[in-house]
C-alpha cells in the first residue's frame, strides 16, 4: 500500500463546524491547494451531533419517542438510525471532490470527541457511549446506515470506530472497552468487509483499561497522536531535537510490536508556535524517521489553521487555533511546501519492507511502559540498532538479542517467560537486563552474581564519564560472571556471565528510565551502555549517535542526520546507489538532513 502522506481535515472556512456551515466551493479549494502540495491521504469526521440528529421528547408512551425535529425517527429517510439525509449529501459531495483530487479518505466514524469538546445526539448526550446499551446500540445503527451509503465510493480506504473514542468513557474498565470494541468492528464488517477498520484511538499501552493487544484482535492499523505536551516524557527537549523528533517513530514501533499489527501515525503536530516557531526541521525528520521506521502513514494536524473562528474551542484554548500547514487564506505554509518536497522522494524510493530487528525489549507490567519502551528505543538508535518490542504474556520470538529493561516490579519476569529466554541464551542468544529495583527469578543462575546487600535509597551511579540516578541499588559479587564496567565508587555496574552458548549482561542501574527522564539525553554516553553490549553485525556501521541508521537487509539503509556535518566515512562498503547523497572516495557526504543508500560490502 502506497505511504498515506496527508491530513486531518476540516473545512478552511468553519473548523469544527464544516457539516454545519459545508460549502463545497470550500472544500474544493482546500482539496486543490492539498493535493498540489503532496498530500495524498484525509482523514475526516462526520460530526455525530450532526449525522445522527435524534432527540428524546421523553412521552409519555415509546412510541414515536425518538425524533429528529419534530418528526419521529420512522418517518425519517433513516428510520432505524435517524441519519440525517442532508449531511450524508454533503459527505457524500466531499468524497466526489476527494476522488477528482485524488485524495485517499479515512472516515471516523463516530465523531464525539474532538479537540476538547463532545459532540453528541441530543438523545444520549446524557449517556456514556460506551458503556451505556442505548446509546451503543444507536451507534450501531448509525454506523450501518451511514456505510451502507457510502460503501460504493472508491476514495474511502479505511474506516475507523470514531476520533480517540477511548476519550469518551476515562472511567470503563477493560471488559467493557473490549465489548463495545467488538459490537462497533463487527458492525463496520458487516455492512463492508472490504476495507480495513483503523483503530483511531491514542494513548494505548500494553496494559491499562484500553490494552494493545486487544486493539489488536478487533482493528486492522494501530494508530498513534504523538503530541509532545499530552505524551508522558515527550516535552523536556526543543521540538526538533534528536529525542523529541524520534518520539513517533519510538511509539509506533511500540504500538505495532504489542498489538502484532501495523500501525501509523495518524495525528501528529507541533501544538503550535509557543512550542517551536519554524518547524520546517520537525516536519521533515518526523515525517521521513516515521516512513524509515515502518510507519505505514503520517497525517498532520490539521491541513488549515483555525485562529479566526468565534466558537469553542478556538475563541478560548490559544493552543488550537495555530495548527494548520496552511493559512485560512489558502497560502500554504513553509511546512506544507516541505512536506511537498519530502512526498517527492518518498515517491522516487518507493516502498520498503520493515527495517531489521537486532534485538526485542520485553516489558513487563510493573514499569511505566512507555517511559522504558521510549528510553529503549532511543539508546538503540543512537547504538545504530533497531528494536521491537513484546510484553511479559506473549510469545518470545527468535532474536539474537533481548533486553528486559529496567526490572522493578518484585513479581519480575514470569517464569514460563524466564525459562524460554534461558533456553534461547543457553543456544546462542544474548540477554540483556537492566535493574530498577525488581526481582530476576533465578538470578545467581542466569547472571551469575551474588547480592551482597539491596539498598532502598537514591544515589547517582558515576561512571566513565556518565552518571545515572537510581532509587535502588545492589552490592553485588561476581561469582561466575565477570566485571566490564566498575562504577567510579569500584562497584560493579555492568558484568558479563557466559551461560551455554551465550551469555548474560546485568546492569545495576535504570539506563532506560534514566534516559526518558532527564533532558537531552542523546547528548550523553548512556547509549554506549547499549553500543558496547549488543553487537552492531552490519558493514555498514557509522559509530555515530546522532546519525540513525535504518538497516534493510544487509545492502540497503536509511541514514536520518542530526549533526551539524554531513561528511561520514564509510571505509568497508561500496555505495551502489545514493539519495540525497554524494559519494567520492570513502566519504559519504549528505545533501539534505536524510539519505537513502545501497551498498555492498568490500570483503
Amino acid at each position: 500500500m502506497e505511504f498515506l502522506l496527508g491530513v486531518n481535515y476540516w473545512a478552511s472556512n468553519a473548523g469544527l463546524f464544516t457539516w454545519r456551515n459545508f460549502d463545497a466551493t470550500v472544500v474544493e479549494k482546500d482539496f486543490k491547494l492539498l493535493s498540489e502540495n503532496g498530500v495524498n491521504t484525509i482523514r475526516v469526521f462526520p460530526s455525530w451531533d450532526v449525522f445522527q440528529p435524534i432527540s428524546d421528547s421523553y412521552g409519555c408512551k415509546e412510541t414515536f419517542r425518538f425524533r429528529v425535529g419534530e418528526t419521529p425517527v420512522e418517518y425519517t429517510d433513516f428510520p432505524n438510525s435517524g441519519l440525517s439525509k442532508p449531511a450524508l449529501e454533503n459527505f457524500k459531495t466531499l468524497l466526489t471532490l476527494a476522488e477528482k483530487y485524488n485524495l485517499k479518505v479515512i472516515v471516523s466514524l463516530i465523531t464525539g470527541w474532538m479537540s476538547g469538546r463532545r459532540f453528541m445526539p441530543d438523545a444520549i448526550k446524557h449517556l456514556n457511549p460506551i458503556t451505556d446499551p442505548k446509546a451503543v446500540n444507536f451507534e450501531c445503527r448509525f454506523i450501518k446506515d451511514f456505510i451502507a451509503e457510502t460503501k460504493n465510493y472508491k476514495q474511502i480506504i479505511a474506516w475507523e470506530p470514531g476520533n480517540e473514542c477511548n476519550a469518551m468513557s476515562l472511567e470503563s474498565d477493560e471488559s467493557i472497552n473490549e465489548l463495545w470494541l467488538s459490537a462497533i468492528t463487527n458492525t463496520i464488517r458487516a455492512e463492508d468487509p472490504t476495507r480495513p477498520i483503523f483503530a483511531g484511538m491514542h494513548g494505548l499501552s500494553a496494559g491499562g483499561k484500553w490494552k494493545l493487544e486487544t486493539l489488536g484482535l478487533y482493528t486492522d492499523v494501530q494508530t498513534i497522536h504523538p503530541y509532545p505536551q499530552f505524551t508522558p516524557y515527550c516535552s523536556k527537549d526543543a521540538l526538533n531535537d534528536m529525542r523529541s523528533v524520534f518520539h513517533a517513530a519510538a511509539e509506533n514501533e511500540y504500538y505495532a510490536s504489542i498489538s502484532k499489527t501495523p500501525c501509523m501515525v495518524e495525528e501528529i503536530g507541533s501544538l503550535g508556535p509557543m512550542f517551536l516557531s519554524n518547524i520546517v526541521s520537525y516536519v521533515e525528520k518526523a515525517l521521513v524517521t516515521s516512513f524509515a521506521s515502518g510507519s505505514t502513514g503520517f497525517l498532520w494536524w490539521c491541513a488549515f489553521d483555525q485562529d479566526k473562528f468565534d466558537f469553542s474551542p478556538y475563541d478560548i484554548v490559544a493552543m488550537e487555533q495555530n495548527l494548520g500547514l496552511a493559512n485560512v487564506d489558502h497560502t500554504p505554509k513553509p511546512e506544507l511546501l516541505k512536506l511537498k518536497e519530502t512526498a517527492k522522494f518518498l515517491k522516487e524510493l518507493g516502498s520498503l519492507p520493515k527495517p531489521n530487528v537486532d534485538a526485542t525489549v520485553i516489558l513487563n507490567s510493573g514499569q511505566d511502559e512507555w517511559a522504558i519502551a521510549y528510553g529503549s528505543y532511543m539508546l538503540a538508535i543512537q547504538s545504530g540498532l533497531n528494536v521491537d518490542f513484546m510484553y511479559e504474556n506473549q510469545r518470545l520470538p527468535k532474536r539474537d538479542n533481548y533486553i528486559i529493561p529496567c526490572i522493578s516490579d518484585l513479581n519480575g519476569i514470569p517464569k514460563l517467560l524466564l525459562d524460554e529466554l534461558v533456553l534461547e541464551v543457553k543456544n546462542g542468544a544474548n540477554l540483556y537486563i537492566t535493574y530498577d529495583g525488581g526481582y530476576v527469578g533465578r538470578f545467581e543462575e542466569i547472571t551469575g552474581l551474588k547480592v551482597a546487600g539491596r539498598y532502598e535509597k537514591q544515589k547517582t551511579i558515576s561512571y566513565n564519564g556518565g552518571s545515572i540516578l537510581a532509587d535502588v541499588t545492589l552490592n553485588l559479587d561476581c561469582a561466575t560472571a565477570k566485571p566490564v564496567i566498575l562504577a567510579d565508587d569500584g562497584s560493579v555496574l555492568l558484568s558479563e556471565n557466559v551461560l551455554g552458548k551465550g551469555k548474560v549482561f546485568f546492569l545495576n542501574a535504570p539506563l532506560e528510565r534514566a534516559y526518558t527522564t532527564q533532558n537531552n539525553p542523546e547528548e550523553t554516553v548512556l547509549y554506549k551502555l547499549y553500543k558496547d553490549v549488543i553487537p552492531v553485525k552490519y558493514a555498514l556501521d557509522f559509530n555515530d549517535k546522532k546519525l540513525a541508521v535504518y538497516h534493510y537487509g544487509n545492502d540497503k539503509a536509511m541514514l536520518i542526520n542530526f549533526n551539524d556535518y554531513a561528511e561520514f566515512n564509510i571505509p568497508s562498503v561500496k555505495i551502489k546507489k545514493a539519495i540525497n547523497a554524494e559519494v567520492k572516495g570513502n566519504v559519504l557526504t549528505l545533501t539534505k538532513s536524510y539519505a537513502y543508500i545501497e551498498y555492498e560490502e568490500i570483503l
